[in-house]
This record gives C-alpha cells, sequence and structure tokens, in this order.
C-alpha cells in the first residue's frame, strides 16, 4: 500500500483501494476546514452583534443641520422647474411670476413636508434671500445689467431732486423684468449643481449648507476610514444624501424610493471615477439598487415611527450592500479574532 509522505503526496503507485481511501481522507479534510470556518464566522457575527448592542441607540434620520441643506436644495430645483413649465405658460410670462407663486403652487405644497415649505416661503418673500435664490439664474441672462442700474439711479436721484442717496436696500429691490419665453436656461445636472452651490452654499448663498456638501468625496481621515475601498466611500455619500432627501417630502412609497436612488447621482459633487462608481452602485447593479431602494423606503418608516439603532443609516444601508465594513476599533477586532479562533479550536 502506498505511504503519504510530509508533503502530502502519496509514494508509490495507487491502487483502487489506497485511491477510494486518499478521497475520503481528502473529503474529511475539506469537512474539517470548513466546519472550522464556520465556526469562526458565527463566532465573529455573534461578537459583532454583541458590540453593535452596546452602542448608544440614536434617533434615526439626518441631523438638524442636514435637512436644512436639503430643504433648501429642493428650493432651487423648484425653482428651476417651475421656471421651465413657465416658459410655456402665458400667464407667467417674467422670473419674478415664477419666483412669487411656485411655492403657492398645489403640486409643490402637496409633495413635500413642512420644512421644504417653510423654506420657500421665506426664501421667496424676504428680500435678501429671495434676491440671491434669482441670481444664478438671473447670470444666465442676456441682459444689460449696467444700464438697468444707471437708468435706476438716475431715476432715483430725480426723485431725491438731484441729490443721490444710495443705500443697499434700494439696490436691492431693483429687479428687471426678464422675459422668460426670451431666454435659454441651463437646467442639466451640472448647471443645476452650480446653481444649488451658489444658493446654498455659505460664500455667496444663505449659509444653509455645510462647504462638505459641495465637495468631492475626499481620502481617509480617521481609523474607520482607512479599511475603506472607492466603493465603500461613494456609498456612503449617496446613502447621506439619500437619508438627507428622504425626510424632505410628505409621504415616501416604494415608487419614490426608487426614483431617489436613481437621481441620486446627478445630485453629487463628485469626480469622474467617482460618478462612474456611483452610477454602478445605483444603475448597473441591480442587487445593491434595489437594496437601497428598499432600504431608504423603510427607513423614512422607521424615522417616522421616531425608532432608535446603534447604527447610522450610511452604516446600515451600505453593509447590507456588501460595500462597506460595520467598523470596530483595533481592540475589539482583535478581540472577535481571538475568540473566534478559541471557538473554531474547541469545537
Amino acid at each position: 500500500m502506498a505511504i503519504k509522505i510530509k508533503n502530502g503526496l502519496y509514494k508509490g503507485p495507487l491502487t483502487t483501494v489506497d485511491a477510494v481511501v486518499l478521497k475520503k481522507v481528502e473529503l474529511l479534510e475539506t469537512k474539517e476546514k470548513i466546519a472550522e470556518k464556520i465556526a469562526k464566522d458565527k463566532e465573529a457575527d455573534k461578537k459583532m452583534k454583541e458590540l453593535i448592542a452596546t452602542r448608544v441607540n440614536i434617533e434615526l434620520g439626518p441631523v438638524c443641520d442636514s435637512a436644512i441643506c436639503g430643504a433648501c436644495k429642493r428650493v432651487v430645483q423648484g425653482l428651476a422647474t417651475a421656471i421651465e413649465k413657465g416658459i410655456g405658460d402665458k400667464d407667467k410670462t417674467t422670473l419674478v411670476d415664477v419666483a412669487d407663486s411656485f411655492c403657492k403652487e398645489r403640486e409643490f405644497q402637496i409633495q413635500y413636508g413642512k420644512l421644504v415649505n417653510d423654506m420657500c416661503i421665506t426664501m421667496t418673500t424676504q428680500q435678501i434671500y429671495k434676491a440671491i435664490l434669482l441670481q444664478p439664474f438671473e447670470k444666465e441672462v442676456d441682459y444689460d445689467w449696467v444700464s438697468v442700474y444707471v437708468s435706476s439711479v438716475r431715476s432715483q436721484c430725480d426723485i431725491c431732486h438731484d441729490t443721490c442717496i444710495f443705500n443697499f436696500q434700494f439696490m436691492s429691490s431693483i429687479t428687471p423684468t426678464i422675459v422668460l419665453q426670451d431666454q435659454e436656461f441651463d437646467f442639466s445636472p451640472s448647471g443645476m449643481r452650480k446653481k444649488t452651490q451658489d444658493v446654498c452654499g455659505g460664500k455667496s448663498g444663505v449659509g444653509a449648507c455645510q462647504p462638505q456638501e459641495f465637495e468631492p468625496v475626499g481620502y481617509a481621515e480617521n481609523e474607520e476610514q482607512l479599511g475603506w475601498t472607492s466603493h465603500c466611500f461613494v456609498c456612503r455619500k449617496i446613502a447621506q444624501y439619500m437619508e438627507q432627501e428622504v425626510v424632505l417630502y410628505s409621504k415616501v412609497t416604494e415608487t419614490k424610493g426608487n426614483e431617489i436612488v436613481r437621481d441620486v447621482c446627478s445630485k453629487l459633487y463628485l469626480n469622474e471615477d467617482d460618478m462612474k462608481l456611483c452610477d454602478e452602485i445605483t444603475h448597473i447593479t441591480p442587487l445593491s439598487r434595489e437594496n437601497l431602494a428598499w432600504l431608504i423606503y423603510q427607513h423614512r418608516i422607521d424615522i417616522d415611527d421616531k425608532k432608535k439603532r446603534g447604527l447610522s443609516f450610511p452604516e446600515a444601508a451600505c453593509s447590507t450592500v456588501k460595500l462597506c465594513p460595520i467598523w470596530i476599533d483595533s481592540a475589539s477586532a482583535k478581540e472577535i479574532k481571538e475568540d473566534s479562533e478559541f471557538v473554531a479550536v474547541f469545537s
């Protein structure tokens, strides 16, 4: 009979009996390895759940600042949609006509919740905010702005009997009549991202959004992010936007969840490579797209029910679609590994 040597080979020719015995031995070794791996995985999963359970449960939903930023973005988008429709509406011939009325449209009021509706009224009734809201659209207008201001100042001088009194309130109240049907506006995704930043950002806008809202995906900034892949970075960005978006609507159906996932990439500030990854996650890969749509729909239900969890939505969503690991600190990770190895040895 052939003899097994140290390197796993068999010395001498194999008889039929030897081949059967060898096959059984190899099968047994394979089963042992699989059993060991299953035991390790089970113990690791158990330990992970225990660690997650020790986290402080927080109420689900975006932080207040994020929701306010999202509301501002919706107002800008709402105005753009109204302008696009207004181009073919004879009753709304000017930019100001649209700005004064779109917040009161039934479709807008029903679609969004109180936060967006309140934001819209504020930004279209308070003159300083209204001027900021209209500015990026007015920039695209082929208009002789110098003549408008010179003419307005001269009329002011005449009223004051040649004594020119300049003040900010007067200058900001100068609103030229811009006929919609004579203009071409940029409603492309990149054009709308620029307008949103101009209106909602802190530099030239109303300051509703933090600077990082308009920045591309960055690099690892802490221990958790050191283990992230590019897919993970992009997935987290997607999930953060989805959570910001889902609370703005008056109600969210499964169809609306699908729409949020479908449109998310066009709303994010991503470089070319990350935009491809975003498209892959939300369009090309059916499983991740469908999972994200279902998760954001269910998340809105949990928010309305004021549920609490130990994991944030970006953590839970991106781990569910297998694009990000659930982060645990180094000490806990070592403890999980040691425990799982101990269980595997004695199982």
